[in-house]
């Protein structure tokens, strides 16, 4: 006999396939279609409907894994308790990665800016937008991290990761004013 969808399951299925709606609208708003037809450009739509997708699939992991450590009840109603993780397993994945797509982002901007003049434009553009994307990855990680109710070594690696978008939204905005 299948187990019931739960009004929580329900709700979660209902958003998602409201934010893909959405995401759906703006990707054809974004192809500038209604605009002019001269102005019309696919990969706008593409960028969309990727941002989309990588939010809902970042979200799918953390309720994934929300699901995964959630307490289990056995049939007569006791609670199963999971095993214990051996110390060696015990840093937080979410802090790792916050901390280690914060420093890749940090030097590839860094990258970036001492190779503004000596390149292409589009190459330090290029650079730019991946660094952007990284420190983006380590914000979400760093509030996954944080978020994490068990007590695990390497929370402090997700405080850096939002501690260092914060310092490079600061750095972009001084360097972007004249």
């Amino acid at each position: 006999m299948p187990t019931p969808i739960s009004t929580a399951q329900r709700m979660t299925v209902g958003i998602m396939l409201s934010l893909v709606l959405w995401g759906i609208y703006l990707a054809i708003g974004a192809t500038g279609v209604f605009v002019q037809s001269s102005m019309m450009d696919v990969r706008k739509s593409g960028i969309v409907m990727f941002c989309v997708a990588l939010f809902l699939g970042l979200w799918g992991l953390v309720i994934r894994g929300a699901l995964r450590n959630r307490p289990r009840f056995t049939e007569s109603g006791r609670m199963e308790i999971a095993a214990a993780k051996p110390i060696a397993q015990s840093w937080n994945a979410s802090g790792v990665i916050s901390f280690t797509l914060a420093g890749l982002g940090i030097a590839c901007w860094a990258v970036a800016i001492v190779t503004w003049k000596s390149v292409a434009p589009s190459t330090t553009t290029i650079l730019g937008w991946f660094s952007a994307l990284l420190v983006m990855g380590s914000t979400t990680a760093g509030i996954v991290a944080l978020s994490d109710q068990s007590i695990r070594r390497g929370k402090w690696l997700g405080m850096i990761g939002l501690v260092t978008c914060i310092a490079s939204l600061i750095a972009f905005v001084a360097r972007m004013t004249p």
